[in-house]
């Protein structure tokens, strides 16, 4: 568009993915979110998080912006996912 300018390159700026897994709100949920979300984020450096205002406690919220919208990172967050919920269920 005339008058707008995008410091970024076109693929880049356009590239997203946004992902939430929704479960029913109860306690286990928010305790496994935790558990899921600090093992992820301490040994991978991936961060998982929880829902905001009415969705607290009810998804957890995955977000790939920009160079790190790539099949091999949404790989690699699945496959951490998948690890760090295998983890919890053996803690």
């Amino acid at each position: 568009m005339e008058g707008r300018h995008y410091p970024l390159d076109a693929q880049v700026r356009t590239k997203s993915l946004f992902v939430s897994i929704s479960f029913a709100s109860n306690l286990e949920v928010v305790e496994l979110w935790f558990t899921v979300w600090t093992r992820s984020l301490k040994r991978r450096n991936v961060e998982i998080a929880g829902g905001l205002g009415p969705t607290a406690g009810r998804i957890w919220r995955i977000g790939l912006m920009g160079q790190n919208a790539t099949e091999e990172r949404v790989d690699m967050v699945l496959q951490v996912l998948d690890e760090a919920i295998k983890a919890a269920g053996n803690a």
